[in-house]
């Protein structure tokens, strides 16, 4: 029964630190918006941040990800640097946050 206590509260404050420092950066990125810097690059590592344990943040960040592939027009006509650019941009958002490839959620 403490076991099962501890681990529900271990459980909590890791959503709950998930969920402030996820937050923070979206926040910084958002703030990049205006500000000089790279919104294009914190904003996503914010909701990867937050998508390891939100679903609402997984698919707010594959929204994303579909609609810049749609504002770059990345598709099979585009040059292969181009998708290679953007997709490159993203493994780095991702090696940020500590996801790699296998544990891609949609």
């Amino acid at each position: 029964m403490l076991i099962r206590s501890i681990r529900r509260l271990l459980k909590l404050a890791v959503l709950v630190l998930v969920f402030v420092v996820g937050m923070t950066v979206v926040a910084i990125g958002v703030a990049l918006i205006a500000l000089p810097g790279p919104a294009f690059i914190v904003i996503p590592a914010g909701l990867a941040i937050l998508g390891t344990e939100f679903l609402w943040a997984r698919r707010l960040l594959k929204k994303m990800r579909d609609s810049a592939k749609i504002v770059v027009g990345l598709n099979k006509d585009e040059p292969r640097w181009a998708r290679r650019l953007l997709e490159k941009v993203w493994d780095s958002a991702k090696t940020l946050v500590g996801m790699n490839k296998d544990e891609r959620r949609s």
